[in-house]
């Protein structure tokens, strides 16, 4: 369920975004919080993203597919992903209202348009590379990372060509991945417990270790200042880099859950 708390400005989202009840409806007492029960059993819906007509999309990982939801009219709508197994983890809309997923074992990157229902899927060069979260910059290039592959990758759908960059630190294991108002590319180093950036003109990767030993990072998101946050579970804490000086700010979370997901809202609150 969904649960707000307020912190030194820090706001705390705890969202379980799709639950298997029996039917759709509100908790008691707790009017904000719908629920709505997902067609497919035991799906394992993972990742979330919503297009720019407001429909609501999420990949269902145990059972390959990628789905909708209108939230006017409670209607869901499910898609078969062309090749089976795919383990789709992450999906993204771009301004188009295209959908853009990732296909983890299949080692693919998805590409879904809701006006035809069609797919189209394109090869990641580097194999087994593991594709795990993705970022649409400005021009509307597709950035993932490669978590086994240890790279930065992008993808250009004009061509459907891939650029791929090597991550400094061996098996860093990569994924949390987003991109700033200048293009930079910014990703988190789950094994190496670094913050990387690449820059798109040049290519160059700059890692910044984290001033916490094994902190395990995982998902990371830019504030409108430029500040990078990014979430630290194995002492339950956010973190907030400044890329003009440098350095690193923690902030210890209340309660005794982990965080996973990120995200910024337009009034520059941090939602996790």
């Amino acid at each position: 369920m969904i649960g707000s708390k307020r912190q030194k400005g820090i706001q705390c989202l705890v969202l379980i975004a799709f639950c298997l009840l029996p039917s759709a409806y509100s908790l008691a007492g707790e009017s904000a919080v719908t629920f709505y029960a997902i067609p497919t059993p035991v799906s394992f819906s993972v990742s979330i993203t919503t297009d720019p007509n407001g429909t609501v999309w999420f990949v269902e990982l145990n059972t390959n597919k990628i789905a909708s939801l209108n939230t006017e009219t409670s209607a869901f709508k499910e898609y078969d992903i062309p090749t089976i197994k795919s383990y789709p983890t992450d999906i993204i809309s771009d301004t188009n209202g295209i959908l853009w997923f990732v296909e983890q074992d299949a080692n693919q990157i998805g590409r879904f348009d809701p006006k035809t229902s069609t797919f189209k899927e394109y090869e990641v060069p580097t194999p087994q590379s593991q594709p795990s979260r993705l970022a649409i910059d400005k021009n509307g290039n597709i950035w993932f990372t490669e978590f086994a592959g240890n790279k930065i990758a992008k993808l250009l759908p004009s061509t459907g060509k891939f650029k791929e960059y090597l991550i400094p630190t061996p098996m860093s294991q990569p994924i949390g991945i987003t991109i700033d108002n200048k293009g930079s590319v910014w990703f988190i180093e789950s094994q190496g417990n670094k913050l990387g950036r690449l820059n798109p003109a040049n290519g160059e990767i700059k890692e910044f270790p984290i001033p916490f030993q094994f902190s395990v990072p995982n998902e990371v998101t830019v504030d409108k200042k430029g500040n990078i946050w990014m979430s630290a579970r194995k002492d339950r804490k956010l973190l907030q880099f400044n890329p003009a000086s440098s350095t690193f700010k923690d902030f210890t979370l209340p309660g005794k859950g982990v965080p996973e997901g990120i995200a910024v809202d337009e009034s520059n609150n941090i939602w996790y």
